[in-house]
């Protein structure tokens, strides 16, 4: 579900790969940095990432999207991507959505829960 209240942290680029990775982490990390805790787990809110003009990703960038998730869910948020293009649609459709559990157990292992 998407909270269109919430503002949008920053834009994936079009070419999101290992190149990309490396230009958008600093950037990621200040993001990341000035996030606060939730009050309660019911006020969870999202770190929304705008996917629009995604027309290629790699391992790179899908890995920095888990290590993203990763720490979001482990101080209480979660990530959002709004509005993804059609070509990332069908990559996440492809490569993440059949392995959404194992993906989820992998998060949890990594952050000790």
């Amino acid at each position: 579900m998407q909270d269109e209240s919430l503002p949008i942290a920053l834009h994936l680029p079009a070419e999101f790969g290992i190149y990309a990775v490396g230009e958008l982490h600093r950037s990621l990390k200040a993001a990341l940095d000035a996030i606060e805790p939730p009050l309660s787990s019911d006020a969870a809110s999202a770190f929304r990432i705008g996917a629009r003009s995604v027309e290629s990703v790699d391992a790179a960038a899908i890995q920095l999207l888990i290590a993203v998730a990763a720490h979001l869910r482990s101080i209480g948020n979660r990530l959002e991507l709004v509005d993804p293009s059609p070509a990332f649609e069908a990559i996440l459709d492809r490569y993440i959505k059949p392995h959404r559990d194992l993906l989820l157990t992998i998060i949890l292992d990594i952050m000790g829960t």
